[in-house]
Parts: structure tokens; C-alpha cells; sequence
């Protein structure tokens, strides 16, 4: 088993209908940020883990999970994939109601491709009490298909959609459309490159378009507005 990432603290998070979110906490800031991981095979929320450091350190504290049915080497466990194997939006929504009783001031909630994709899809289905969105390398039509209203309809809290120029899903288009068809508060980053999602960061994130997610992340869950 890989080390824990530092100052991790496991959690564990009870979606219902049998299903137990394996997740880990960074930092102990009075706002807080969920992160949903990407969900091709082999992603998980370690992916997040160098991102959740830099957003601890900036005074967050954060959130991340692994989705039903999904194992993490760094805590050598795996999500129950429960009686709603395919229904991982309930992940989203049992996983903000645990970071909200945390007795946090304020829950921003989002996610990388189809952690992005879920977030929306929890909030389209359930009322959900959050202060922020994050839609980052989501796609409007692929695992999960969204339209105008999904995003007209979305609470009238801060969002930001992000992407790389070039991904290769077609998720700058994506964001650039889902930033169009949201009300104010949004912010729309486009950073150069071709990696989707989390893999901006493959190779670190202390430079590149990696490192350029990274800042647009952390300047959006500090700020003040």
C-alpha cells in the first residue's frame, strides 16, 4: 500500500442502499471543497491528492472519495458498489451532506470529467445545499447527457468551468457551452494543452497548463466572491 498522502486523514461515507465511499480529508479550513474523480478505469481519488495538498495549505479543507465500486491503493480499499451500482450521483450528494456536517461555512462541490458530470447530475435530481460549483473537463453528452436547463437550473452560486484547449473529448467546447447556458456567478478558464482532466497533472504541477489549473482552483475556492 502507498503512504497516505500528507496530513490525509480517512473517512468514510455512507451513500445508502449498502454502499460505503472510502475518502480521505485534507486540512481543517472553515470552507471546504469536495472533488469527485474521473471514471475511466484506474482513476481514482488519488488523483487529486497533489491538488488537495495545495488546497489544504491555502486554508481549505478538502474532500475527496472514491466512487462506488472503486478501489484506492494509497488506503487499500474499495468502495461498495451497493444496490445502485450505476446511480454514482448519490455518491455526490451522501459525500456533500458528510463534508457539510463537518460544520463547515461553506461546501463548494465539483469534479474532473465525470466526477464533473456527476455533481451536475446531483444536482439536477436532488436539492442539495452548496456554495460553489466546479465543472472541470466535463462532457455534455457522453457517459451522462445534459441540456440548457440542467445548467440555467443550477443554483445561483459561483461556478467555474475549466478545461484544456485541446481535450480530447471535446470538453473545451463542452465548458465553453455549460458557461453559456449558466447564470452569474461563472467563470470560464480554458488553459492550452490536449490532457484531459487530471492528467494536466501527470507530470506534476509546478508548471504548465497543470500548474495553471491549479491556481484558477485554488484563487475560485478562496475567494470571497
Amino acid at each position: 500500500m502507498r503512504q497516505l498522502t500528507r496530513d490525509a486523514v480517512p473517512v468514510t461515507i455512507d451513500a445508502g442502499g449498502g454502499t460505503e465511499l472510502h475518502g480521505l480529508r485534507y486540512g481543517t479550513g472553515p470552507r471546504a471543497i469536495l472533488l469527485a474523480h474521473m471514471g475511466r478505469p484506474g482513476d481514482s481519488q488519488e488523483d487529486w491528492a497533489p491538488v488537495a495538498v495545495e488546497l489544504a495549505d491555502a486554508g481549505l479543507t478538502v474532500v475527496t472519495y472514491d466512487r462506488r465500486g472503486v478501489c484506492s491503493s494509497t488506503l487499500d480499499t474499495c468502495s461498495t458498489a451497493g444496490e445502485a451500482p450505476l446511480e454514482s450521483w448519490r455518491d455526490v450528494v451522501a459525500a456533500t451532506k458528510h463534508v457539510r456536517a463537518l460544520g463547515s461555512e461553506s461546501v463548494i462541490v465539483g469534479g474532473a470529467s465525470l466526477g464533473a458530470m456527476e455533481t451536475v447530475d446531483a444536482l439536477r435530481r436532488e436539492d442539495v445545499e452548496v456554495d460553489g460549483i466546479i465543472w472541470f473537463a466535463g462532457v455534455l453528452s457522453r457517459d451522462l447527457s445534459f441540456e440548457r436547463s440542467d445548467f440555467a437550473d443550477l443554483p445561483a452560486v459561483p461556478k467555474l468551468f475549466v478545461s484544456a484547449e485541446h481535450d480530447r473529448y471535446g470538453a473545451a467546447e463542452d465548458a465553453r457551452q455549460a458557461y453559456e447556458w449558466s447564470s452569474e456567478p461563472r467563470t470560464l478558464t480554458i488553459v492550452p494543452g490536449s490532457r484531459h482532466g487530471t492528467d494536466l497533472w501527470e507530470n506534476g504541477i509546478q508548471e504548465g497548463p497543470g500548474r495553471a489549473v491549479v491556481d484558477v482552483l485554488v484563487d475560485f475556492a478562496t475567494s470571497d466572491g
